[in-house]
């Protein structure tokens, strides 16, 4: 339909990428799997040969992979522009999580937040830049953290570990 050209076709220049043309004058477009959502109406609109999807890794799939953790085990959390305290309900003894973070301030926040929530023995690891030229980690129990930023483009590793019978289990199942 000429409202879903106008949608789709819109960002189709800020998104993709032209990779060149064809003989006949059609253009090719290069999409990132960030762009996943809009791939789909692309090729609807363009045609599937004239898409090609370039695959990357995400920084959760790189962290999992330092820590040597498979992606069953693992719950992974957002907390970009979004309140820290989204990690609790995950939290019980031996969860592993990889939270996302906004920015470098994030480590030393999050540590805070698990210490004074009983979870202060629990196994931080911050990792930044994962996958480039400034790659770089820090790790700590959560209680004994001291490192007050770290460069952004940050997450951290949470092997989680209470205090003792006292830490605020929060889950998503009721009675937590």
């Amino acid at each position: 339909s000429k409202a879903r050209r106008g949608v789709v076709a819109g960002p189709v220049e800020k998104v993709g990428r032209r990779r060149g043309g064809h003989a006949d004058g059609r253009q090719r477009f290069s999409a990132r799997p960030a762009d996943e959502p809009l791939i789909p109406p692309l090729i609807d609109l363009l045609g599937a040969d004239q898409i090609r999807v370039h695959p990357s890794l995400g920084s959760d799939v790189i962290a999992r992979a330092r820590m040597g953790w498979s992606a069953e085990c693992v719950e992974v959390i957002t907390t970009v522009g979004r309140d820290l305290r989204r990690v609790l309900p995950h939290l019980a003894p031996g969860a592993r999580l990889v939270v996302l973070l906004s920015d470098g301030g994030g480590p030393a926040e999050l540590a805070a937040l698990l210490s004074d929530r009983g979870w202060g023995p629990s196994r931080v690891t911050a990792w930044w830049h994962l996958g480039g030229d400034d790659e770089g980690s820090a790790r700590s129990r959560a209680a004994a953290w001291e490192l007050p930023r770290t460069p952004d483009l940050v997450l951290c590793c949470v092997e989680a570990a209470p205090d003792g019978d006292d830490a605020a289990a929060l889950g998503p199942v009721p009675g937590r």
